[in-house]
């Protein structure tokens, strides 16, 4: 299974994805961290199913150190059916200890957990987050490199004479062309896969 790149993304960004992966498991969800920063107490979200009578609070860090230990502490004291705590790299050993002391309090959730929650609760969602960031990011760049020299020409008010094409530059944008639709097909087919699951 290819692994998302949580990596790139910011806590808030994190905490903006998980607000969907949430919203696809039937919760209602309130992300503190976004509304109000300044009064979140140690939660960053609450997700809950008023119907099912659940509340579940979610707490996110990038990289969990020593300072961030009484933070988890007052997490774990928070009313909850279920506390998850999110951590994407690997925390320093003296967080490891403390995650040690509240195993049976709060669920602990690694970026790999947290992409297979995605793979298993949201399979669209999880492969729009794969190609955003693994194979579509060299596309991106291509697409910007021909913005800019477009911008860059339409920017000189005379064009002295026009590109004289070569067979090579021909060779190279025909297969451009080959690869995109090859892309484009490969892409429409998931799509209609995800959408008959």
């Amino acid at each position: 299974m290819f692994q998302i790149q949580w990596k790139l993304y910011s806590e808030s960004e994190v905490l903006e994805i998980l607000t969907e992966l949430f919203r696809a498991k039937g919760y209602d969800v309130y992300n503190a961290h976004k509304t109000d920063r300044s009064n979140e107490n140690g939660i960053d979200m609450q997700c809950t199913k008023t119907a099912e009578n659940q509340k579940i609070t979610i707490d996110v860090k990038k990289k969990p150190n020593k300072s961030d230990i009484g933070q988890l502490q007052e997490f774990a004291k928070r009313p909850s059916t279920s506390k998850i705590y999110i951590y994407i790299e690997e925390p320093t050993i003296d967080f490891k200890n403390a995650m040690e002391e509240f195993k049976n309090r709060i669920s602990f959730w690694n970026a790999e957990f947290l992409t297979h929650e995605f793979f298993c609760t949201n399979p669209r969602f999880y492969l729009f987050l794969i190609l955003e960031n693994t194979f579509m990011q060299p596309i991106y760049r291509i697409v910007m490199s021909f913005f800019r020299v477009y911008f860059k020409v339409e920017k000189q008010k005379d064009v002295a004479k026009a590109i004289q094409a070569t067979p090579e530059m021909l060779n190279l944008l025909w297969a451009a062309k080959d690869r995109s639709a090859s892309l484009h097909k490969s892409l429409r087919t998931l799509q209609l896969m995800f959408e008959r699951m």
